[in-house]
């Protein structure tokens, strides 16, 4: 039996992992979290869905498929991370958008996030 993914015990496996340059792929830290390669995927989505939790309360948890998950040890690496973020939901909105024959702004009622980032 494997250890469960919580949020508690990512946030302290993240205390290993402070900075860009200390990112962990998210299989290598779901083993690292659960001791176990059983079941590999669904402790992916289970890491994922944590990760989404704790960024909406607030925490800087960064991440990029390329690099890994990270905590933010600079404000450029939190603003890449949301900036990548932005990136990837715009581009879903622009499909639902393009799918609905609706302009962008009219989906989303006027959202705008550029100045926030």
């Amino acid at each position: 039996m494997s250890n469960p993914i919580t949020a508690d015990t990512l946030l302290s496996a993240m205390a290993g992992h402070i900075g860009e340059q200390n990112a962990i792929h998210s299989d290598q830290l779901a083993v690292e979290l659960t001791g176990s390669v059983v079941g590999l995927a669904h402790k992916q989505r289970q890491l994922r869905y944590v990760i989404v939790e704790l960024r909406r309360a607030g925490r800087h948890i960064c991440g990029h498929p390329g690099r890994g998950y990270y905590l933010a040890s600079s404000t450029a690496e939190l603003k890449r991370t949301c900036t990548y973020l932005y990136r990837r939901n715009i581009t879903g909105f622009e499909q639902i958008a393009a799918m609905m024959n609706v302009a962008l702004p009219d989906l989303a009622g006027q959202l705008r996030l550029d100045d926030a980032l």
